[in-house]
């Protein structure tokens, strides 16, 4: 599986070659003098080699005869490169008493909070299990950065080390001085971002009808031809409307969710309490004291598969859980631990049997 990365210049010549063998270690000492002093000419060309140089830092596979790096075009190891980010992804923690909390299998020697390497914000900006077409483009004339995808779920990490996950055909667009003066971009489609705090430059997200300003908090965008929605998981953000010259806005926090109509200034709030629908960005299931007939049913939506079981049979089975990163087969192995029932998986299907569980 792979996908293709791409770097327009507006028509400057940049020799990828030499610029590859002086990232990678490469060339004579001449070649790499001439390269040195290419990237040091200007603050556009170092833009471009540390655009390049971080992209490289990725493991990729480059067949000679299939990629043409001298045109700016290389492709990448995606399963691979996901692979590392996936055991190196930073753990959340959850403020839940009496709680069962399941996370990948981490060796001893760490902390279930892993330090976040440097190649991890780098990495974390390819595909998330599903090759799809990407671009990022770097135009020196605007200072703008443009990723876009057309479908998927995916996922990259901003200069402020802020993270966003993209689902469909969605794009983002920010400058390359994001983080210095200001850490604002734009957004078409939906998008859920977790933002590092910083009390002296607050997060802007601007779309076509609104636009959101946190200053360090996780939330989901979503804006189509009827609406624009805002839904918040931990912190506290402002949802204006830029649809007319009278602003009107509301201030959403932890478990709200803001809807704004489009054509109109009216805004709708409710209470969510149930924020699983979000482990498509955030890889994370949360249950108190939920039936396990509600966890199952809630566990086929989300993973697209079918699980058979004796509804009378698991009536007065409840669970409280957290579950971090964890794939379907685990976390229905780990259910099956706690409540003692058996399954059997096969393919797309799984099949439950149980004897009950003791009603409290």
């Amino acid at each position: 599986m792979s996908c293709e990365y791409s770097m327009k210049n507006d028509g400057k010549h940049i020799d990828y070659d030499k610029l590859t063998a002086y990232i990678a270690g490469e060339g004579s000492a001449e070649e790499r003098q001439s390269m040195k002093a290419w990237v040091d000419a200007s603050e556009e060309n170092r833009q471009i080699y540390e655009q390049f140089k971080k992209t490289f830092e990725l493991d990729y596979t480059a067949d000679p005869g299939e990629s043409n790096i001298s045109q700016g075009n290389v492709v990448f190891d995606t399963d691979k490169a996901w692979n590392k980010v996936s055991q190196m992804v930073k753990l959340e923690e959850e403020e839940v008493d009496n709680v069962i909390e399941f996370s990948p299998d981490i060796p001893d020697q760490q902390s279930n909070k892993i330090k976040s390497l440097p190649w991890l914000k780098i990495a974390a900006s390819i595909l998330i299990g599903i090759s799809v077409l990407y671009y990022l483009v770097y135009t020196p004339d605007t200072g703008q950065v443009v990723i876009s995808f057309n479908e998927g779920v995916n996922e990259h990490m901003l200069p402020d080390s802020s993270r966003i996950v993209l689902q469909g055909a969605t794009e983002i667009a920010y400058d390359k001085n994001f983080n210095q003066r200001h850490r604002s971009l734009r957004l078409k489609g939906k998008a859920y971002f977790s933002v590092e705090r910083n009390e002296e430059l607050p997060f802007i997200v601007d779309t076509e009808y609104g636009q959101v300003k946190v200053l360090g908090t996780a939330f989901l965008i979503e804006e189509n031809e009827k609406n624009m929605t805002v839904t918040v998981e931990r912190g506290k953000v402002s949802f204006a409307s830029q649809q007319s010259d009278l602003t009107s806005s509301v201030i959403l926090e932890k478990g709200e969710q803001g809807i704004l109509e489009i054509g109109k200034d009216t805004f709708h709030e409710s209470k969510i309490t149930n924020l699983n629908h979000l482990y498509w960005a955030n890889r994370k299931l949360t249950y108190r004291q939920e039936s396990l007939q509600n966890v199952l049913t809630e566990l086929e939506a989300i993973f697209d598969r079918e699980i058979l079981y004796d509804a009378t049979a698991i009536a007065d089975c409840r669970m409280t859980a957290v579950f971090k990163d964890q794939k379907f087969e685990d976390i229905i192995k780990n259910i099956s631990a706690a409540l003692q029932f058996d399954y059997v998986i096969t393919d797309n299907r799984v099949e439950i049997t149980s004897n009950g569980c003791i009603k409290n």
